[in-house]
């Protein structure tokens, strides 16, 4: 673990964890033949300031192909154990030619590793073909750990630069 200290925050980088079974690790067992998992586990804010607001980027994508859809494993973890509130923004550059859109999907989990198969919630980011497109919807989940999905609903074309930012806060 790595702390670093800036004004009210606290930021501690949790680099790994360990873990045996199925779950949605990142990362590269020590060994081949050992059972255990390592999964990167993004940044956790405490602040001594009761409310507080934060952006920070969980996934970025440069190009997602024609009906694709990113993994579960390609997103950073967001913690809300301490948050009330949660905004997703999702940016993303369409090309010329593009005829469908791109949706989220965000999935929660109780303990940061078996996440949930079915949505927790989901939306459309609109198609503007030619353009660089951002939307951001506020949710009030009440699970611990959120992570998200993103899908190219166009049949032809691929979807430039995706980044999804979450802002958490009180």
């Amino acid at each position: 673990m790595h702390a670093y200290l800036e004004g009210p925050y606290v930021y501690l980088y949790h680099t790994l964890r360990y873990f045996t079974g199925k779950g949605t690790a990142r990362g590269l067992s020590s060994y081949p033949s050992s059972p255990w998992t390592t999964e990167d586990l993004a940044i956790q804010v405490l602040t001594i300031d009761p409310r507080f607001k934060i952006a920070m980027p969980v996934l970025n994508i440069e190009s997602l192909a024609p009906r694709q859809s990113s993994r579960i494993q390609d997103c950073l973890p967001i913690g809300l154990e301490s948050a009330l509130s949660l905004a997703l923004s999702v940016e993303c550059a369409y090309g010329s030619e593009a005829r469908a859109g791109l949706s989220l999907h965000a999935r929660g989990t109780d303990d940061g590793v078996g996440y949930d198969t079915v949505d927790l919630c989901g939306f459309e980011i609109p198609l503007d073909a030619g353009k660089r497109v951002r939307r951001t919807v506020e949710l009030s989940p009440k699970v611990r750990y959120v992570k998200v999905i993103v899908e190219n609903l166009d049949g032809l074309h691929a979807v430039r630069a995706v980044n999804v930012k979450a802002t958490v806060g009180s």
